[in-house]
């Protein structure tokens, strides 16, 4: 189960890349370039087992960042763009239909990732480091 889990974190994350291609043509879309460092990081994630749990961490953190940050310009682009009746109408409704669809998408990836890493969610501590407790010994 967990393998086809990864695969469509595979194409789920390369989907990403090609949707926030296409959002560039009306908007600057910071997710390009975010979407290409995640995809990074989880091919680097299947190849060393050793740090899985730091980058899946990472993984998490960033799309959940994105997340955020996707959810204020989608909603700030759509009170904008949402009342416009002149030539760019048709070109800003599907800039936003296509980021919205990138936002699901997303949605969908950080939902699998935590399924996969469903052993390690309890031990989730900061996104980098661990999360172990720092003695400072006696004062």
């Amino acid at each position: 189960m967990e393998g086809k889990i990864v695969f469509l974190v595979d194409y789920g994350l390369l989907g990403t890349i090609v949707l926030s291609s296409i959002s560039c043509l009306a908007r600057a879309d910071f997710n390009f370039i975010f979407s290409l460092v995640t995809y990074y990081l989880w091919i680097n994630l299947k190849n060393k087992e050793e740090d899985r749990v730091t980058l899946g961490k990472k993984i998490l953190f960033l799309n959940a960042a994105l997340l955020i940050l996707d959810l204020v310009c989608l909603v700030s682009l759509s009170n904008v763009w949402g009342e416009d009746n002149d030539v760019y109408a048709s070109i800003h409704n599907f800039v936003l239909f296509i980021s919205w669809l990138n936002f699901f998408v997303k949605i969908g990836i950080i939902l699998a990732i935590l399924y996969i890493f469903k052993d390690d969610v309890r031990n989730f501590g900061p996104a980098i480091g661990n999360s172990q407790s720092y003695d400072i010994g006696n004062r």
